[in-house]
């Protein structure tokens, strides 16, 4: 974006300190922007503080108050969720553009001046700042950035990195490593306001690094789905997609519910749905029906829920059968492999209730050749040698056991790795 990053500030939630500190860098920076702090509860004072710092006052917003109203379905005027509508008088909203679901975005970044006010929670922060970024940070110099995604550690390629600094003194490089990703140990950023030395800077160091330590990775997996997976010419995942389409043509939007336990057989259908629906019924969310197996795998399954904006609800395993038998005119759509030495046991767990199996046919293997080749977030425990993590008896699988470079050192390959399929549920 061009955008020097030239401070970071560290406050208490407290109002007068949020207000001096936001009144220092106000005047101090170009751009100021603050996380956390904005909530329904009693030390979420951003609003206060930033309000405070430009002799301003708080008042209910009232677009926001009735989006609000409606997300928490509800009509009390004193609901605590309503302290997330008193915003400062002077304050602008701006609403951002959704490229997943290519609209309007239905929640606005809130900004004073300069001052410009995310939520704390990562996920949610980083969706806000993508949606508006375009509009709020305009500058006048266009910079040029370009990334390039290595499966190698940071130390293997330190000299190559030094050179291209000394070589390219227009351009500012950046190395991030990563020490547990799915798909890269590091990222190396390279940025100016000249594009051909930015290029040229990225073609150098791609020459310099051999090509097997690069990753061509997609660092937004979530735009293009469709067009995407469809590239991939994988015959399982085409007529996947083909029938599946029928399918929810079938149905009306709001009776169909993904089976989302954070598995990875669910995490390839959620992907699949719901680039479907961003097709075939763009104004719908993905409902998903979430049944927990095992706690590990929580995180997972709210991260999903942000990034495919899911309507989810938990149930335990005795409601989500209730729920499935007593609803009439609904679509569960689960995946279960044919393939799977468990599929019997929960084809039969399932039997006489409004199923979908769209992954019959798929095995092992095609489900981790298509996460991993769509660049597909997934739950980690995969990555700790788990073969499977919808089971609180969930452990490494022994198949994957191996010797690290110190011979004292064991660890486990991961899931995508295990070569014979028949072993997927082999425990230590």
């Amino acid at each position: 974006m061009g955008i020097n990053v030239m401070a970071v500030s560290k406050v208490s939630d407290d109002v007068d300190v949020i207000a001096d500190e936001v009144k220092i860098f106000s005047k101090k920076y170009d751009y100021v922007l603050t996380t956390g702090g904005i909530g329904p509860t009693h030390d979420d004072k951003t609003y206060e503080g930033v309000a405070k710092a430009f002799d301003d006052d708080l008042h209910c917003h009232p677009q926001l108050a009735q989006f609000i109203l409606k997300f928490y379905k509800t009509s009390d005027p004193n609901h605590p969720a309503l302290k997330l509508a008193c915003i400062p008088t002077t304050a602008k909203l701006t609403y951002g553009f959704d490229p997943v679901n290519k609209k309007k975005a239905v929640y606005p970044a809130v900004s004073v001046k300069n001052v410009f006010m995310f939520p704390g929670v990562p996920e949610l922060c980083e969706r806000l700042f993508n949606f508006t970024k375009d509009q709020l940070f305009i500058g006048d110099a266009k910079s040029h950035t370009r990334e390039l995604y290595l499966s190698v550690n940071e130390s293997l390629i330190v000299g190559q990195l030094n050179d291209a600094v000394t070589r390219y003194p227009n351009v500012s490089f950046g190395s991030y490593p990563k020490f547990f990703h799915s798909y890269y140990q590091v990222k190396i950023t390279m940025e100016s306001n000249l594009e051909n030395y930015v290029e040229e800077a990225l073609q150098y160091l791609k020459k310099s690094i051999p090509r097997e330590s690069h990753v061509d990775y997609d660092a937004n997996p979530f735009s293009d789905k469709l067009i995407k997976m469809n590239k991939l010419n994988f015959k399982v995942l085409t007529d996947t997609i083909s029938h599946l389409e029928t399918t929810l043509k079938q149905y009306d939007p709001s009776d169909v519910f993904i089976y989302f336990d954070g598995g990875k057989n669910s995490t390839v259908l959620l992907h699949i749905v719901s680039a479907l629906y961003e097709k075939l019924f763009p104004n719908s969310r993905v409902s998903a029906v979430y049944v927990e197996t095992n706690p590990k795998v929580n995180s997972y399954v709210e991260k999903s829920i942000v990034n495919y904006n899911v309507k989810l609800l938990r149930l335990s395993e005795k409601n989500f059968m209730n729920f499935a038998k007593c609803c009439s005119g609904i679509c569960i759509v689960k995946g279960i492999r044919k393939s799977d030495l468990r599929a019997s046991a929960i084809s039969k767990s399932v039997e006489g209730l409004p199923i979908v199996n769209p992954l019959a046919d798929w095995t092992y293997h095609d489900v981790w050749k298509t996460i991993r080749a769509l660049y597909l977030p997934y739950c980690d425990l995969y990555d700790k040698g788990h073969t499977f993590i919808c089971d609180s008896e969930s452990f490494p699988n022994p198949n994957l056991r191996t010797i690290g470079p110190h011979l004292d050192t064991v660890y486990y390959k991961k899931a995508y790795e295990l070569e014979d399929e028949a072993l997927e549920y082999d425990k230590i």
